[in-house]
C-alpha cells in the first residue's frame, strides 16, 4: 500500500492510505473518539463522558453520531459518489475552507471543524470548548504537525464536564447548519 497525497499532518489517522478501507473507521474512532477505558469499579469517573452529562435529546443524539463517526462531514456523506464508485478519503476534502480556493485541501473529518477557519466565527460563542489548555495544545500540535496530535485531539473531545458536552453539541449543531447554508451559497456563486 502505498501512502495518499492527503496533507497528514502528522496524524496516524489521515496518513492511512485509502485503500486501507476494512477497519478504518474502528480505528479512527479509537484514535481520536474513544474515551479512557471504563472502570466500572470506579463509577466517578463516567462523571466525563457525554452519556452522563448531556441532558437534551438533541444534544445526545449529536454527540453520539459525532463521536460513532455518523456526521454530516465529507468524511462520511461522501463515501460513495452518485455513480455508485467509492471516492477515496483523500477526495471527500472540505469545500468550505478558505484553502479549497488554494493549495492544499483538508480532508474534511472530524479533527478538520476543530481547525477550519469557516468555523473561526463560531469557536467565540463556546469558550469551554475553544479557550480550553486542551484545545490549545491540541491546535498547536496540527498546526506544528507533530506526531501526537491525535492523542491531543482525543484529549480535547474527552475531557468532559457538562458545560463542555453542552457547549460541544451546540457547536457541532451551529458548525452542520453553517455547513448547510454556506453549501448552499457557495453552489449558487
Amino acid at each position: 500500500m502505498r501512502a495518499n497525497s492527503v496533507h497528514t499532518g502528522g496524524s496516524l489517522v489521515r496518513a492511512c492510505p485509502d485503500d486501507a478501507r476494512l477497519g478504518f473507521t474502528r480505528f479512527k474512532w479509537q484514535q481520536w473518539l474513544m474515551g479512557p477505558k471504563p472502570d466500572h469499579k470506579a463509577p466517578a469517573q463516567h462523571k466525563h463522558t457525554f452519556a452522563a452529562n448531556a441532558h437534551s435529546f438533541h444534544h445526545v443524539r449529536t454527540l453520539s453520531n459525532f463521536m460513532c463517526a455518523n456526521s454530516w462531514l465529507n468524511c462520511a456523506t461522501e463515501r460513495i459518489s452518485s455513480n455508485s464508485t467509492e471516492i477515496p478519503r483523500s477526495a471527500r476534502v472540505c469545500t468550505l475552507c478558505p484553502r479549497f480556493r488554494g493549495v492544499t485541501q483538508d480532508p474534511e473529518d472530524e479533527m478538520h471543524i476543530f481547525v477550519c477557519l469557516q468555523y473561526e466565527p463560531l469557536k467565540g460563542s463556546y469558550p469551554r470548548v475553544f479557550n480550553s489548555l486542551a484545545y490549545r495544545q491540541f491546535y498547536s500540535a496540527h498546526e506544528s504537525k507533530l506526531s501526537e496530535v491525535d492523542a491531543l485531539f482525543r484529549s480535547l473531545l474527552t475531557q468532559g464536564g457538562p458545560e463542555f458536552w453542552s457547549q460541544l453539541a451546540v457547536f457541532l449543531t451551529a458548525s452542520r447548519y453553517e455547513c448547510k447554508h454556506e453549501c448552499y451559497s457557495y453552489t449558487e456563486r
